[in-house]
């Protein structure tokens, strides 16, 4: 029964954010793919990993956490990504190696990108239950 909601819960997830880390628990981040392979191989993590969920992700190792998540999500989306700048008639690239320290440093664009990010995530996780 605990993996048919997970199976729903992970099919509501955009598949864009499917493999994107989500949650914090036991020491390392975990995808909503992760979570659910997780329920269905019995992992002694699920049960943990369901009460996070079941928090709507509040009940992490640590408030903290959502900055390294969502620094994590970043970095795998952005990874080999060229980002195009426009402004008042110029334009210029921002290149993976650029925009990793931008999302390193959450300033300015990186620090709006963490806040998206968040926010999606937010989203995400209210879909559960």
């Amino acid at each position: 029964m605990p993996c048919e909601k997970m199976q729903r819960w992970v099919n509501s997830v955009s598949p864009a954010n499917r493999d994107l880390p989500i949650i914090k628990c036991c020491g390392r981040l975990w995808s909503p793919m992760e979570i659910l392979n997780a329920c269905l191989s019995n992992d002694p993590s699920f049960p943990r990993l369901e009460q996070i969920l079941e928090a709507h992700g509040l009940g992490g190792d640590s408030p903290l956490d959502y900055h390294e998540i969502t620094q994590a999500r970043l970095e795998k989306a952005f990874k080999n990504v060229n980002v195009l700048i426009g402004q008042s008639g110029q334009s210029y690239v921002i290149g993976p190696e650029q925009l990793m320290q931008i999302i390193r440093e959450r300033k300015g664009l990186g620090k709006r990108l963490h806040e998206a990010e968040l926010l999606t995530m937010m989203e995400e996780l209210s879909k559960y239950g």
